[in-house]
């Protein structure tokens, strides 16, 4: 079973399925053309978190895999979206770069990959994948079949991820950056 989730009203999509109306898309709209508040931000990102948690808790998940880290951004310097970006990259720096960690504690992982922080799919039991995509488009998917959430201004598609990838395609960190040691830092000393 694989899912798309978007704050995007279906009825607004033409016969090609794009979606035509023109509404905010990213954390860093917040304060910009669309009149998004932070709190605006905040109530559309805890709706995904809230149908994120349903599906996990559906499938009796309790753990997940990072299947890949990407370098982290902080894109977000000097704009008005910058505390909440901020917080979650202080959140990774302090915390490190994991290979897994419990459901209980991925909520500021998610976050983070919401506000195009660091966007790390992740996978788990029984084929469960979560895939981050642009403008505020979300994959789940599982080979168990799981409950459709239902979230007030959040729709949950059929869809199968425009990013799932072969083991192949994946990035081996070690290889790649010797001497990765998980931070912004190293980033910043590295910069590829």
């Amino acid at each position: 079973m694989e899912v798309r989730i978007t704050k995007y009203d279906p009825t607004n999509r033409n016969e090609l399925g794009h979606y035509t109306k023109d509404e905010w898309t990213s954390v860093s709209d917040i304060c910009g053309k669309y009149d998004l508040s932070e709190e605006g931000y905040l109530c559309v990102e805890d709706k995904y978190w809230t149908t994120v948690q349903t599906i996990m808790n559906s499938l009796g998940l309790k753990t997940l895999r990072f299947v890949h880290w990407n370098r982290p951004s902080n894109h977000f310097q000097g704009f008005k979206f910058q505390n909440i970006c901020q917080e979650s990259l202080d959140f990774l720096n302090e915390n490190g770069f994991v290979d897994e960690i419990s459901v209980e504690d991925y909520e500021p992982y998610f976050r983070a990959a919401m506000r195009e922080v660091s966007r790390v799919p992740v996978s788990g039991d029984n084929g469960f994948y979560l895939h981050f995509g642009y403008d505020f488009y979300l994959y789940a998917g599982s080979k168990k079949q799981f409950a459709l959430p239902v979230v007030e201004g959040i729709w949950v598609e059929h869809m199968s991820s425009p990013y799932s990838m072969n083991a192949e395609d994946l990035i081996d960190f070690t290889k790649d950056w010797p001497g990765w040691d998980g931070t912004l830092a190293f980033w910043e000393k590295h910069p590829k």
